[in-house]
């Protein structure tokens, strides 16, 4: 038994840790879209209160503001692809452990049912249950969380103050706000994504199940 909490343990460490990871990189990458302008502005040493009609104006400036596109691109596809990866190693892994969290709501909640209330069978069932539910919470949150700051990047792109940049820069900046139309998302064995509606959605077949249970025994 110890052996197997461990196991668990380390699975949902491993899988926290990474989405962590994910997240701040989509945080830093969205920043870096927002500043990529007052950067430049920097490294060249030029005021902040610095204008141009047009960056093909300043061929230093706009060179520059094309290369840290470019550099954020890549970096951006690079955690696309550990998305990628992150999704077809833990797919199947959260599928198993959303099929123990219905059975262990429908099981618990059978048991509790034909038990005093407070009672210690009861108290142990309502521990169980809720220890089951709250490892596939943080599963959840943590996947909704790169969901959501992936779609956040695209705000970032929008607020980089493109308005004078050159026809390359702003088809960079097309191409990636397309390629973050479709959304990032880990999935429950790759057919439903890993977000807070599938939390809500399993919880409410553990209910139902009950219910349906309950009436025919």
């Amino acid at each position: 038994m110890q052996f197997y909490v461990y196991q668990i343990v380390c699975y949902d460490l491993q899988f926290t840790s990474l989405c962590l990871y994910i997240r701040a990189h989509f945080v830093n990458i969205r920043g870096a879209f927002r500043t990529i302008r007052a950067r430049c502005f920097h490294n060249m040493r030029l005021p902040s209160n610095y204008q141009i009609f047009r960056d093909s104006e300043n061929p230093v400036l706009s060179n520059m503001m094309e290369k840290e596109m470019k550099k954020i691109t890549i970096h951006l596809q690079m955690i696309i692809d550990v998305c990628k990866d992150m999704e077809d190693i833990f797919c199947y892994g959260t599928l198993a452990q959303s099929v123990v969290t219905l059975f262990a709501i429908v099981s618990c909640l059978y048991i509790m049912s034909y038990e005093p209330l407070f009672s210690p069978n009861f108290i142990a069932q309502l521990d169980y249950c809720g220890g089951v539910v709250i490892q596939l919470t943080f599963c959840c949150v943590y996947g909704n969380e790169i969901t959501l700051n992936a779609q956040y990047v695209m705000i970032g792109i929008y607020e980089s103050d493109w308005f004078a940049a050159n026809t390359s820069f702003k088809k960079s900046m097309i191409m990636n706000m397309r390629r973050l139309q479709k959304p990032i998302v880990l999935t429950i064995g790759k057919f439903y994504p890993l977000t807070l509606t599938a939390l809500i959605a399993v919880i409410r077949c553990g209910f139902s199940y009950f219910t349906v249970l309950k009436q025919t025994t």
